[in-house]
């Protein structure tokens, strides 16, 4: 069968499951559960800002990058790295995988980090870093955005009204798909409130509601909008997203990190902001009842086309823009 029709059926045969199907696979006592994944975070935080990776719980092989290139875990950004001045956690206990989102002091200056653990018998596997300085994606770069995470990222979400992981990746993913189909004829709109509030590198992107709501412009720099006037428009058409992943999935607070890369359809007029580069985006979307309510991203967008993500993808989530 077409991959591309295999991917919605089955997406969609996944989604009609019944609730204690489901639980057969994922009702069970994880290894490190939430308060235990939190725990190893700040031991890796406290490891960055004091830039020494001893004591760090660490497996003996752990796989590491930073940009979507492959490091030694103590290169990068964990050998520059001051304290943070802003943290939100999620955590997915039945992967064993912790993100947060950050901002850190660096020098005298600042950067947005997105750090993804993933956790094994109690040690350290995998660690993913993405980090975005001042320079690095145009506007997109306000560091004294806030001090703590909007309410819709750590509320934690009675379990009768939870959504399943599969339900909450669907739902992200298609916010991907309206993406890359807006402005286009076979445009899917986005599951998306109209206060829906998109930040991205402390910059609001979006019209939309909350202390936060005060967006002076798009990303492009047009006129605030909502998210949903935005796809719309067609303020997006010619970009693609490729490499997309769902590493983290928090059923408990509502919450998927998304990782993907952005791309732009051949003869299309690149952003100066790329600099010849492919945008990495981090994209943590809160969802409730199949809506997504909010939306922080942690980005770089000068990032080098080579630099190819090297990590494993769920065949569900290729999508026409990945490489053949």
């Amino acid at each position: 069968m077409n991959p591309m029709i295999a991917r919605p059926l089955l997406m969609a045969g996944l989604l009609l499951v019944s609730g204690p199907a489901l639980a057969e696979v994922y009702d069970h006592t994880p290894d490190c559960d939430r308060a235990c994944l939190t725990g190893v975070m700040d031991q890796y935080l406290t490891a960055q800002t004091a830039n020494d990776a001893k004591g760090l719980p660490l497996a003996k092989k752990v796989k590491v990058t930073e940009n979507g290139a492959e490091m030694t875990l103590t290169d990068g950004l964990f050998k520059t790295a001051d304290e943070p001045t802003f943290r939100m956690d999620i955590a997915d206990p039945e992967t064993g995988g912790i993100a947060s989102e950050l901002v850190v002091k660096e020098g005298d200056g600042f950067a947005f980090e997105m750090v993804r653990l993933k956790v094994a018998d109690g040690r350290i596997t995998e660690v993913e870093r993405v980090v975005g300085r001042k320079g690095e994606s145009g506007p997109m770069f306000v560091p004294d955005f806030a001090t703590e995470p909007r309410t819709e990222f750590t509320q934690s979400i009675r379990p009768a009204e939870r959504m399943s992981r599969l339900q909450l990746m669907a739902a992200a993913d298609a916010y991907w798909r309206a993406l890359e189909t807006n402005g286009r004829p076979d445009y899917h709109p986005a599951p998306l409130l109209p206060g829906t509030l998109r930040i991205e590198n402390g910059l609001p992107t979006t019209s939309g509601s909350g202390k936060h709501g005060g967006a002076t412009g798009g990303p492009n720099g047009t006129p605030a909008s909502s998210a949903p006037e935005q796809f719309n428009a067609g303020m997006f058409a010619n970009r693609t997203i490729f490499h997309r992943r769902f590493p983290v999935v928090d059923v408990e607070r509502g919450v998927v990190l998304s990782i993907a890369r952005m791309g732009i359809d051949e003869g299309a007029t690149e952003p100066a902001h790329w600099k010849g580069g492919r945008p990495i985006l981090c994209e943590f979307f809160a969802i409730q009842g199949g809506v997504i309510t909010a939306i922080d991203v942690v980005m770089k967008s000068t990032v080098p086309l080579q630099n190819d993500m090297p990590w494993p993808r769920d065949p569900l989530t290729i999508s026409k823009s990945d490489p053949k």
